[in-house]
């Protein structure tokens, strides 16, 4: 694939009953810095909170679809998303996160600085402070390797986390 200047990107996101943390995930993926196409994969996994009505409901900058499936689990959930995904890049990421406003770009900067590679994958910053939030973020520094250091490889790679990859 051709690594254009601003590719075509599908973030993808699967959720269930999470239509709070979804519209403001929505909203994070709008306000990214990136100057490309972006379209939104929403794969509802059987929700009963309304999500999806809350989802029809907002005026959205970026074009947002919205799928459904009967409670599959998220894997599959994002596999149907990627499916109906039209971007060059799949980026994905959860209904409980926030994008900060570069993610897109830097998830393009790295394709831009190793044309070779298939995927790329992030640190996770847990938004509250508190022990389970601690723990995560030494988990993701020192058991996965996660942290400022880039690691470009096959078996050396840390585990991909699927709210934070493309």
């Amino acid at each position: 694939m051709e690594r254009k200047k601003y590719p075509f990107v599908s973030v993808i996101i699967a959720t269930y009953n999470s239509k709070n943390h979804l519209l403001n995930c929505i909203k994070s993926i709008e306000n990214q810095s990136y100057q490309g196409k972006i379209e939104v994969v929403i794969v509802d996994d059987g929700s009963t909170d309304g999500t999806v009505d809350a989802v029809k409901k907002g005026k959205w900058k970026v074009k947002v679809k919205i799928l459904k499936q009967s409670r599959k689990g998220p894997a599959a959930a994002r596999n149907h998303g990627a499916r109906s995904a039209r971007g060059e890049i799949f980026a994905f990421t959860d209904a409980d996160c926030i994008a900060p406003r570069g993610w897109i770009s830097n998830i393009l900067n790295a394709y831009k600085k190793f044309p070779k590679i298939v995927g790329v994958g992030g640190l996770l910053q847990p938004s509250k402070n508190n022990i389970f939030s601690r723990i995560e973020i030494a988990k993701n520094k020192k058991l996965h390797k996660m942290g400022s250091r880039v690691i470009v490889g096959r078996e050396e790679v840390p585990v991909g986390f699927t709210n934070n990859m493309s």
